[in-house]
C-alpha cells in the first residue's frame, strides 16, 4: 500500500477523528506527518482502527514506548504478523510499570498533604500557647495578690476552664505534629521502597525516569556531558527454559552486580523492566561513557556462571547495549528511542557488543 492510495487517505482521516475524540498527545510535529506514520502503521499490520490500536501505534511512531516498536520489529523479522491480540499481550507487558508514574504522583501529593498538615499544626500550636499565655496574663489580674478575686467568681472560674482547654489544645497539636514528622518519615521509607528494584537492588524503572529528567535538565543547563545506555541481556530467555527461573535471577543480579561495579559512583544503573537495564553515564562523553559500557560487557563475558541445582554450565552471559548522547534541541522521548535503537542494532549485527548512536 502505498501513500496514495485512497484507502490510506481514508484511514488517516478516521485516525485524526479518533484522535479528536480520544485526545491522544501531539508529541510529533508537524501533526500531519504523525498522522501519516500512524496510518502506515496499521495499514502495514492490517490493524483494524480503535483507541488501543491507534494509541500503540502512535506509541511506536512516536518514540513513546521503543521497547514496543523493538518488539515488532523483532517479530516481523522473524516472519511472523502483529496482530491485534499480540498487540494486546504484548504492549500489557511492555507497559507493566506505567503505573508507576501515577504512584509518583500519588505520594507527592501525599508528601505535600503531609507537609501542609505539619505547617498548619504548627501554626495552631504556636497560636494556641500564645493565647492561652494572653489568657494566664489576664487571668491572673482578676485576683488580688492575697488570692481572693477581683471579679466574681463565675468569670474566674470561666478563665480558668478556658485556659486549661487551650492547654489541652496546645497538647494535642503537639501530638499532631509529632503523628505528621513519623507520617513523613514512613512516606520516605515507602518512596525508597518504591524506586528499589528488589529481586537486583537497583534502582527501577521509576526512580530512573524521575532521574533522567533530573540530570537531563541539570547537563543541559551546566553544559556538563550525560550519556544514556540501554542494554538487555543476549538469550536471556534461553536461561530461563533450560535452567529455569531462579537460575535466571540469578543472572540478572550477576548483571545488575557487574554494571554497578564497573560503571561507578557517578552513574545511576536501574533495572529498566525485564532483562533491560538502563544507565545515566554523568559527566562523561560519548567515548568515556562507552569505554565503561563496553568494560562492564567484558568483565560479564568473562565470568562463568554454573546452574547451581545441576552444576551445568549456563554458558557465557553476555548483554547488548545502545549509548546515546543528551543534547539541546533533542526531546528526551527522542533521547531514549535513539538509545533502544542502537540497542536493536547490536542485537541485529551479532549480540555482545555495544553501539554507540550517530549523534
Amino acid at each position: 500500500m502505498t501513500a496514495h492510495d485512497p484507502s490510506l487517505a481514508l484511514r488517516g482521516d478516521r485516525i485524526l477523528n479518533i484522535f479528536r475524540r480520544i485526545n491522544v498527545p501531539r508529541h510529533a510535529s508537524p501533526f500531519s506527518q504523525l498522522i501519516g506514520d500512524i496510518a502506515d502503521f496499521l495499514a502495514d499490520h492490517d490493524l483494524e482502527i480503535d483507541a488501543f490500536t491507534l494509541t500503540a501505534a502512535h506509541d511506536c511512531v512516536s518514540g513513546n514506548d521503543p521497547r514496543l516498536a523493538r518488539e515488532i520489529d523483532c517479530r516481523v523479522e522473524a516472519g511472523k504478523s502483529v496482530s491485534h491480540n499480540w498487540l494486546r499481550q504484548t504492549r500489557a507487558e511492555t507497559s507493566r510499570q506505567t503505573g508507576l508514574g501515577l504512584l509518583t504522583e500519588v505520594m507527592n501529593q501525599l508528601e505535600q498533604n503531609i507537609e501542609e498538615f505539619s505547617q498548619s499544626t504548627h501554626a495552631a500550636r504556636s497560636a494556641t500557647r500564645d493565647y492561652n499565655s494572653v489568657l494566664a496574663q489576664h487571668g491572673s489580674q482578676l485576683e488580688k495578690p492575697d488570692g481572693s478575686a477581683r471579679a466574681p467568681h463565675e468569670i474566674v472560674k470561666l478563665v480558668r476552664t478556658i485556659i486549661d482547654h487551650t492547654k489541652a489544645i496546645e497538647q494535642e497539636m503537639a501530638r499532631s505534629e509529632q503523628k505528621s514528622q513519623a507520617l513523613r518519615k514512613e512516606l520516605d521509607q515507602t518512596r525508597r521502597s518504591a524506586d528499589q528494584d528488589h529481586l537486583t537492588g537497583l534502582h527501577n524503572r521509576r526512580a530512573f525516569e524521575i532521574q533522567f529528567a533530573k540530570e537531563t535538565e541539570k547537563a543541559l543547563e551546566t553544559g556538563h556531558p550525560l550519556c544514556i545506555g540501554f542494554c538487555d541481556i543476549d538469550h536471556f530467555k534461553v536461561v530461563n527454559d533450560t535452567h529455569g527461573h531462579d537460575t535466571g535471577d540469578r543472572v540478572l543480579r550477576a548483571v545488575a552486580q557487574s554494571l554497578a561495579k564497573v560503571t561507578g559512583d557517578r552513574c545511576f544503573v536501574a533495572r529498566h523492566g525485564g532483562e533491560e537495564f538502563a544507565i545515566l553515564f554523568q559527566d562523561r562523553t560519548l567515548q568515556e561513557a562507552f569505554q565503561l559500557f563496553d568494560e562492564a560487557r567484558v568483565a560479564l563475558a568473562a565470568r562463568r556462571l554454573r546452574d547451581r541445582k545441576t552444576d551445568t554450565p549456563i554458558g557465557p552471559v553476555t548483554i547488548s547495549g545502545g549509548l546515546t548522547l543528551v543534547r539541546g534541541g533533542v526531546a528526551p522521548s527522542e533521547l531514549l528511542k535513539e538509545a533502544d535503537e542502537a540497542l536493536y542494532q547490536a542485537k541485529r549485527t551479532g549480540r555482545n557488543r555495544i553501539i554507540t548512536a550517530q549523534v
